[in-house]
């Protein structure tokens, strides 16, 4: 089982009667095609997704090496999975529940995706979030296996349904039962690897060791109260590397107001760096640590194989964190409305689930500089 939107469940369980409706007046009967030529992977969610999509696909990839892999995904999973080899074909599509838009457009634009989908021939079909949406997708498609959980209901218009033992669960042991419901998992431990193509490895051997902290994140209550942030940044600039503070687009205005706390004479051992998602790998790789929220490039950083620190708040780290043998998770387990919607913040102190985590890792820092003297 995973955590997800309340509401879209209650809905999806309510309307369940459609999808059986639908099966009975166009049915699609289970086929086990042999010889299977194509795959087609749904995960429409955000960068993160993507990355913990690369056990799975790598393990398709073994299982089936002369298949035709497509993943169906938002557009940055070209710059993550660059060079893997791990699908032939990355199809690109900004569902309207991950990236806002207006309902006609969205609607239409779920549509022509469907009608594209439905223009090729697809022997099996995998929805790796349980997710009714992507669901229907795969059955508007004519996929002729279509593998997935049953969470939000839906589970009438799949032949295959991935067992599941109600238990709260991370999303990377769910890809793994997916695994080993098509007879493609190893025994080997999901974790995701991602990798520089050489190019981009002697790019990187010219960028100097620095500490990073990337503070965005996909929704504000993942990030860090403003002063927590300036005292993150404080800290590692007493220190004698350069700290590289990554910046995106819609974090700019949160960098500058970060930036408006710090003292004057630390602005000089700051690096603001801003740039494409793959040129991020490339410098990410040289990190000797990165500060990171519970987001995508926290993903990244791990799959790279960084040490990195990752701040949890409204979600568990148990459900969502990035795994790899360098990742360390700083969350207040005290909170008691962890985890929550993400979306508004029902504790009396705001933000209460991110307060005081920059502040512990100091004193542990501090704690530990005086036992190594």
């Amino acid at each position: 089982m995973k955590i997800m939107n309340p509401r879209l469940v209650q809905f999806a369980k309510r309307i369940d009667f459609v999808w059986q409706i639908l099966k009975r007046i166009a049915p699609i009967r289970k086929r086990n095609p042999l010889p299977i030529t194509s795959i087609l992977v749904v995960d429409l969610h955000l960068l993160g997704d993507v990355v913990m999509l690369v056990p799975l696909l790598k393990a398709l990839r073994d299982r089936y090496p002369l298949v035709k892999i497509s993943l169906l995904a938002g557009p940055w999973a070209h710059s993550i999975l660059s060079g893997t080899q791990l699908v032939d074909e990355i199809i690109t599509y900004n569902a309207p529940w991950v990236k806002t838009t207006h309902l006609l457009h969205a609607v239409f634009g779920y549509l022509r995706m469907c009608s594209r989908l439905r223009a090729n021939r697809w022997d099996i079909g995998i929805d790796v979030r349980g997710d009714i949406r992507q669901i229907l997708m795969l059955y508007i498609a004519g996929c002729k296996r279509r593998v997935g959980f049953n969470f939000t209901g839906g589970g009438s218009l799949l032949t295959d349904i991935v067992p599941d033992d109600g238990e709260i669960r991370h999303i990377l042991d769910h890809h793994e039962r997916i695994a080993n419901h098509l007879d493609a998992w190893n025994g080997q431990p999901f974790v995701p690897a991602l990798r520089l193509n050489l190019t981009e490895q002697r790019t990187a051997e010219n960028i100097l060791p620095f500490i990073g902290i990337h503070l965005g994140a996909s929704l504000p209550l993942r990030r860090l109260p403003l002063g927590e942030a300036a005292a993150l940044v404080s800290f590692c600039s007493q220190s004698n590397d350069l700290v590289v503070l990554f910046s995106t687009p819609e974090m700019e205005d949160y960098t500058e107001e970060v930036i408006g706390l710090l003292p004057k004479v630390l602005l000089q051992k700051i690096e603001i760096w801003r740039g494409t998602l793959r040129e991020f790998m490339i410098k990410a790789s040289r990190a000797k640590r990165i500060f990171a929220m519970d987001s995508g490039p926290a993903h990244i950083c791990a799959a790279l194989g960084c040490e990195t620190i990752v701040f949890f708040g409204p979600n568990l780290s148990a459900n969502t964190g990035p795994r790899g043998r360098r990742v360390k998770f700083l969350e207040n387990s005290s909170v008691r409305c962890r985890p929550c919607n993400q979306h508004h913040c029902s504790n009396l102190v705001y933000q209460a689930c991110m307060r005081g985590l920059v502040d512990s890792w100091i004193q542990k820092c501090d704690f530990l500089s005086k036992l190594e003297k």
